[in-house]
């Protein structure tokens, strides 16, 4: 009972603080209204960029426009931004965040509004509950980009206990936890659930709890060991991988899937240990391949086919690999095959992919 009454209280704080905020916007003449991306994934114009670059500058909000956005105007503007979801194509969720961050002012400036986490709960709150019928795609991504927003540090610290515990109670709720996974519910019949929460998995990630995965080594050509992990913790949903290729479709309309999502290997993995759907294992980094003298280094910045693409990024975390199918003599617009974190294996222009390739280094055998 004491935990119910905590959890109204709770509830009827965020109206509070709410209600405080707008009247607040409204008394500074703070603009209201979200953002409208005048370029998104479903104009014509975004079919024919071939560079995550030419994405990133066509939906770029104005700096003055964000600095003037009253929160709830921002926290509508950043859920609605068309890259959004490329956090979540990382080897891990903190670099997916610090990526699409680095490019992104409105998610920066978002992390100063000390009523931000709030209002983004409120945001959540609103959603419809998930079930097979309300999971479309635009319940797809809101839930998705909230839970992965609240999930950072800059923002989940800025809550108190009782906050926290009144999100997670709201998770739950939404995602019908309690129904699903009690032994005692007369309607538990064993399914999968409708979706997983991306919540606990990244707040997993961020307090270094371990999981069911399994620690190894692979080798290199040249016999050196790479640290991997053995994938077995559960997969995303079946709503949820097809949820994902929409998304995919719709923000990369020139890449072709070759595989469905799976989380069982990411790109390393792929690239540099094995291209077998059946792959399990999971390698965050491949410098042994490329240092040991498995693979040689091109100097001259030219691809050809079965050569191994590695885009360095800014840590170990966002890097990237590929194989080269198809060489250009534009390095830039070879087509490449490469594993989307935990997401789909596709075939893509060399620059047309959630990774930055500056400083992308081609290797052979």
């Amino acid at each position: 009972m004491k935990k119910i009454l905590c959890v109204l209280l709770v509830a009827t704080m965020f109206g509070s603080l709410i209600c405080n905020s707008k009247a607040t916007e409204e008394k500074e003449n703070l603009l209201t209204e979200a953002y409208v991306y005048v370029i998104n994934p479903a104009t014509e114009k975004w079919k024919t960029f071939t560079t995550l670059d030419e994405k990133i500058e066509a939906i770029q909000i104005p700096v003055e426009i964000v600095n003037n956005m009253s929160t709830t105007a921002l926290v509508e503007s950043v859920l609605n931004y068309p890259l959004l979801l490329n956090m979540t194509y990382f080897n891990s969720y903190e670099s997916g965040y610090n990526s699409v961050r680095s490019y992104f002012y409105g998610l920066r400036h978002l992390e100063t509004r000390v009523d931000a986490a709030n209002i983004l709960i409120k945001k959540f709150e609103s959603l419809e509950k998930i079930t097979e019928d309300s999971f479309t795609f635009e319940n797809f991504e809101k839930y998705t980009a909230i839970e992965c927003i609240l999930s950072q540090p800059v923002f989940y610290n800025s809550l108190s206990e009782e906050e926290k515990e009144y999100f997670e109670q709201l998770i739950i709720e939404k995602y019908n936890l309690i129904e699903i996974y009690s032994q005692n519910s007369d309607d538990f019949d064993g399914k999968e659930p409708v979706a997983i929460p991306y919540f606990y998995k990244i707040r997993q990630e961020y307090s270094g709890i371990q999981s069911l995965n399994v620690s190894s080594t692979v080798t290199t050509p040249n016999g050196s060991k790479v640290s991997v992990t053995i994938i077995t913790d559960a997969d995303f949903t079946t709503a949820q991988k097809n949820q994902a290729m929409k998304w995919e479709n719709s923000t990369y309309p020139n890449a072709t899937r070759l595989r469905n999502p799976t989380n069982r290997y990411n790109c390393h993995s792929y690239a540099w240990y094995s291209q077998s759907s059946t792959n399990n294992v999971w390698m965050d980094y491949p410098q042994a391949y490329m240092s040991d003298g498995s693979y040689s280094n091109a100097t001259n910045w030219s691809a050809r086919v079965n050569a191994r693409i590695f885009y360095p990024g800014a840590t170990i975390y966002d890097s990237h690999s590929g194989i080269v199918t198809k060489a250009s003599s534009t390095w830039s617009t070879s087509i490449v095959t490469s594993k989307w974190g935990e997401k789909s294996l596709m075939s893509h222009v060399a620059t047309d992919c959630p990774y930055s390739y500056y400083g992308a280094r081609f290797y052979y055998r």
